[in-house]
């Protein structure tokens, strides 16, 4: 936009996301994903011998993937020519940063300011995290060995991501969440397709359970839960969120207003004190990569005179488990609780040609809309590649559309996309390949 831009940093550029959050972790959910299918693929005509598993080359392929996403990062900033200053940046006041660096400290004036600090894991009263056998998921995603067994605690989308991969790659896994169910703020009915497929991959799952106490001795760690029973495992994984970070950015000498844990903004992310703008999870808008890059862009773009808003109505969340859990606007759960009479139409993959085809079968697409007017308000779809397909939702969503414009759009076959056009039909009574 013509701007000139400095980037304060203290660690590698991408945040969490790329460093220890999206992308490390779908790519050892890939290979976990392949390495539990070439056990499977004789059915299919497919001889491949012995499978086995170097766990130490799978963290290497991890690694070696982050750091050419890194490397292309920096490259971008060196050719926008934004300069880039390792170091912890805090407001003295809100047109001033001072930065802790390795040149000494320095002090930056600019005419706008924008915070982007993200989050780092959280952690629980009484757990001591020794980065070992007792690990955040941060520290989970640098294990050197594959642990035989690992207790998760947390149910949440960091929590199934992990018992999903440390399971298909041969750990015992055993996950402990303190709600009554998996995935607790998802739709109740993906939650228990997405138990079904943890139980088939030898999953225990405690639900409606705490950690009454944790010990580590010798070589294991032994934990009592509140439902009574104890669990000796060799590695314990805390998946249970992340905390922001918005301590020492100077909030307060600048005027900018925060509760403690996100930093209040409008929707034009800008912040109460001039000037200042916050994007990412410190905003408590949204915990996804996806919505702080439409907030860079908003907030960019009200720097450089370009009037532009936010509203978050419409923001993709995906769980990359195994089948995946795509989701946009409310869930037919939270519609009816939100006072919306709704109808809702259902697909399940099984009836998919493109789904048995690909031998992924499991899941299913459900269309939530507005009574009478039809009107498209959300949708859950769990099954292969539903974070792909989930955005001819969050676009129809956006645009206003109804759920006859989706069953009117010709959807090619066989294709995952089906689904979304079979559930359509369902909900408008005229079901092509369902009853």
């Amino acid at each position: 936009m013509g701007g000139k831009a400095t980037l304060i940093e203290r660690g590698c550029v991408g945040g969490v996301c790329l460093n220890t959050g999206c992308i490390p972790t779908k790519v050892l959910l890939h290979v976990s994903k392949l390495y539990r299918e070439l056990a499977s693929v004789g059915s299919m005509g497919i001889e491949v011998g012995q499978v086995g598993l170097d766990f130490a080359k799978a963290i290497a392929h991890k690694d070696k993937v982050v750091a050419g996403l890194i490397k292309g990062l920096n490259t971008l900033l060196k050719g926008r020519s934004v300069d880039l200053i390792a170091g912890h940046g805090r407001l003295t006041d809100a047109r001033t940063v001072g930065v802790d660096s390795s040149e000494g400290a320095l002090r930056l004036a600019a005419k706008s300011v924008i915070l982007a600090t993200g989050t780092v894991p959280a952690s629980l009263p009484g757990i001591e995290i020794d980065g070992e056998r007792i690990m955040d998921t941060d520290q989970a995603l640098a294990m050197p060995v594959l642990p035989e067994s690992v207790l998760i605690i947390g149910a949440g989308p960091n929590g199934v991501e992990f018992a999903t991969m440390l399971s298909e790659f041969g750990s015992r896994v055993t996950l402990v969440e303190a709600m009554d169910r998996v995935l607790p703020t998802t739709d109740a009915e993906a939650s228990k397709e997405v138990a079904k497929s943890l139980k088939k991959r030898r999953v225990a799952v405690h639900c409606d359970t705490k950690v009454d106490a944790i010990h580590a001795q010798d070589d294991k760690v032994v934990i009592r839960l509140s439902n009574g029973q104890t669990v000796e495992t060799a590695a314990v994984v805390v998946a249970v969120g992340r905390r922001t970070q918005i301590e020492d950015l100077g909030l307060d000498e600048a005027g900018v207003q925060h509760d403690g844990r996100h930093i209040h903004i409008d929707e034009r992310c800008a912040t109460s004190a001039g000037g200042v703008y916050a994007i990412g999870d410190i905003t408590g808008k949204g915990p996804y990569a996806h919505v702080a890059y439409r907030q860079a862009t908003v907030a960019a773009s009200n720097i450089m005179g370009e009037a532009m808003t936010e509203d978050y109505r419409v923001v993709p969340s995906v769980v990359f488990s195994h089948p995946e859990v795509a989701q946009v606007g409310p869930s037919e759960d939270a519609a009816r609780a939100a006072g919306a009479e709704v109808a809702v139409g259902r697909f399940r993959y099984q009836a998919s040609g493109a789904a048995q085809a690909f031998s992924q079968p499991n899941g299913f697409c459900k269309l939530v809309a507005e009574v009478g007017t039809h009107r498209v308000l959300g949708a859950t779809i769990v099954g292969f590649r539903a974070a792909e397909v989930i955005h001819e939702v969050a676009v129809a969503i956006k645009a206003g559309m109804t759920v006859r414009d989706i069953a009117e759009a010709i959807h090619a076959h066989p294709s995952l996309a089906e689904p979304v056009a079979e559930a359509a039909d369902a909900l408008l009574g005229m079901p092509l390949h369902s009853l």
